[in-house]
């Protein structure tokens, strides 16, 4: 945030009025609301996460199902599509959701692919991108991919049955 303003504040007193300056800045104070698109961009992403979160039910699970090794390969492909993402401007967050995705694609291809006859290692298996995206948090990159993974592995979390039965035979 620190750099933002300093980058500002040095972008700012290199300055000179033009004498059209003050046009600009009335049309600067007129408007208030912010531009459509980007009060547009943080639903449609919550949309497509949304959609990244029903795909692999009714896509993957399938997929894995019969063609494990088919599933883990593709993980290499969307990782590969939010890295070509993140690398042009205007697509960034997209790309960023889709690493963050790929983290819960490619745990849902190992553990639905060869380890669901053990539900014991459902979580710890879903939760092999953690260090991935602690490392992308604290370095203050990725948030929105590292947010979806957090958010579906939390939701794992509360609907495996393992879990759910655990909690159960706790009380």
């Amino acid at each position: 945030m620190l750099r933002i303003i300093n980058k500002l504040r040095k972008h700012l007193s290199s300055f000179s009025p033009s004498p059209d300056a003050p046009s600009l800045l009335k049309v600067s104070l007129d408007t208030s609301s912010p531009p459509e698109s980007s009060v547009r961009q943080p639903l449609k992403i919550l949309l497509a996460s949304v959609f990244l979160v029903v795909v692999p039910v009714f896509f993957q699970a399938p997929l894995v199902r019969s063609l494990p090794w088919l599933s883990l390969t593709l993980t290499g492909s969307w990782l590969m599509a939010g890295i070509s993402l993140i690398s042009r401007g205007n697509s960034r967050p997209w790309g960023d959701l889709l690493i963050g995705f790929t983290w819960t694609w490619l745990a849902g291809s190992i553990y639905w692919g060869w380890f669901r006859w053990e539900p014991f290692i459902h979580l710890p298996i879903e939760s092999l991108g953690i260090p991935i995206v602690l490392i992308a948090l604290v370095r203050g990159k990725g948030r929105i991919g590292s947010y979806f993974y957090l958010g579906s592995l939390l939701g794992t979390a509360v609907t495996d049955p393992t879990t759910i039965d655990e909690r159960a035979v706790a009380t």
